[in-house]
């Protein structure tokens, strides 16, 4: 499902061996990366890959902890591989974002979620 919505929207994109596809939509500001410990802050809205909304971060942002908060493991991998101002779409498939039950309300189980994520700030 991911690779088909990548092919029919055209856009270039970078695998991995996960399952984890990720669009690159700006260009960095500052280059760093964060790493697993890091508080981050992101700006984010996820959906299915129909366009259906699921769900978004407030105006401000959220912060979270890399390999400490208990999000998706995907989206975390995500935001390992992006740098400080960068812009990307993360295609995470089912078993990296809510698995076989889904989240029990906006994402049924065994479904792909695309986030869109802009990362704002890294805080060792």
């Amino acid at each position: 499902l991911i690779i088909k919505y990548l092919e029919r929207r055209n856009l270039p994109f970078e695998s991995f061996g996960t399952g984890l596809h990720l669009v690159r939509l700006s260009k960095p500001l500052t280059g760093s990366k964060p790493k697993a410990g890091d508080y981050v802050q992101i700006e984010y809205s996820a959906s299915l890959l129909d366009g259906t909304p699921c769900f978004r971060s407030e105006e401000a942002g959220e912060v979270l902890r890399l390999a400490f908060d208990p999000i998706e493991s995907g989206l975390q991998d995500g935001i390992l591989k992006m740098q400080t101002g960068e812009e990307c779409l993360l295609l995470i498939p089912s078993h990296l974002a809510f698995g076989l039950l889904g989240d029990l309300d906006k994402i049924p189980p065994y479904t792909p979620v695309a986030y869109k994520v802009k990362l704002m700030r890294i805080q060792p």
